[in-house]
């Protein structure tokens, strides 16, 4: 970080930061200015530049979407489409975020799902997920949380009966109705 804005409270100059400038590009370039409401993260000190690179668009994007299902220690979080680029590091941040995640997949992404954390796995192509799922979720008075970040059912088909917020295309923050 160069400089920054008078009302910018998350970052200073000499920060190392790395994220998505959206649909403006300009990401190789010297210097890019961007809103302070873009997705833009500190770099780890652990990690290069390079490195960071390669994480925007998963990674930042499944930041994004955990962070708007206001996931909290204890929630259960269900990522269909697991093994993709987004859902990989969904699986990965709902971990670090204290939840109980279920990865949904095809059965030769198992073994990494489970190696990134998924606590559980169900194989789609074996397995009604909406069956799996649904009876689960909806027969608890705990809160549960449903993220959508790929695949191929509808979120609204795995949390019928519940309370949802924000659209099925995005992740769903789900409360017992």
């Amino acid at each position: 970080v160069e400089e920054v804005g008078d009302a910018v409270t998350t970052f200073k100059p000499g920060d190392a930061v790395y994220g998505s400038s959206q649909l403006r590009l300009g990401a190789y370039g010297e210097f890019l200015c961007v809103p302070a409401s873009y997705t833009v993260v500190r770099k780890p000190t652990n990690m290069t530049f390079e490195e960071a690179a390669a994480v925007p668009l998963g990674g930042l994007n499944a930041l994004h979407f955990m962070r708007l299902a206001d996931i909290r220690s204890g929630d259960r979080v269900l990522v269909n489409g697991a093994g993709g680029s987004i859902g990989t590091f969904a699986v990965q941040i709902a971990k670090t975020m204290g939840a109980e995640v279920t990865a949904v997949d095809g059965a030769h992404k198992e073994e990494t799902l489970r190696r990134l954390g998924a606590d559980r796995f169900i194989d789609y192509t074996t397995t009604d997920v909406a069956a799996a799922v649904n009876p689960r979720l909806a027969a608890t008075a705990e809160r549960g949380v449903a993220a959508r970040v790929g695949g191929r059912r509808k979120a609204s088909e795995l949390v019928d009966g519940l309370a949802a917020a924000i659209a099925t295309s995005t992740p769903l923050n789900v409360r017992s109705s």
